[in-house]
């Protein structure tokens, strides 16, 4: 996604702890189809200290299968451009200990598409929220870019995940 005109906050995806499972992969190469804005970690203080440096960046965190749920939490607290946490845990019995720190969690998951679907829908969320407001200003390129990216990233998700997330219109 590119970065938005005129200095206003753009969006990044920051993805702590991905490991090298297969799955995992599968996430981040879908991931990079919608947001070539997105940087990995696999350190907490690593990744802390480079949220701390992106002070125009709406940034969306994922925190995958990372153990100390509560001060992992904890350290990502103070982090005001944290847009939403999205946790993906693969242990369904360990997300339920994630679950326990939910008021700081937009959502917990265990299955790869719903997290990507979230993901996904909160992102054109963001950029149909700031096309709205770029038209309440008058400035309707703009507006009318946000809007763009809208439907670029529904076309890519629609073509990505599998049939049980497609919303049939009748």
């Amino acid at each position: 996604l590119q970065t938005e005109s005129i200095g206003l906050y753009s969006i990044q995806i920051i993805w702590l702890n991905i490991d090298r499972q297969d799955e995992s992969k599968v996430v981040r190469e879908t991931l990079e189809q919608f947001n070539t804005n997105i940087k990995l970690f696999y350190k907490k203080h690593e990744c802390l200290s480079y949220i701390q440096k992106q002070n125009k960046q709406n940034i969306f965190l994922v925190i995958s299968d990372y153990t100390d749920e509560e001060n992992t939490l904890n350290s990502f607290k103070t982090c005001e451009n944290l847009t939403n946490i999205y946790i993906y845990c693969t242990d369904k019995n360990r997300s339920k200990s994630w679950s326990k720190e939910k008021k700081n969690i937009h959502e917990i998951f265990t299955d790869y598409h719903d997290l990507i679907f979230k993901l996904i829908h909160d992102i054109t969320y963001y950029y149909g929220r700031k096309g709205h407001e770029y038209e309440q200003l008058g400035k309707h390129q703009l507006a009318l870019e946000q809007y763009q990216q809208v439907e670029r990233l529904y076309n890519i998700l629609a073509k990505n995940l599998p049939n049980s997330h497609h919303i049939v219109l009748k």
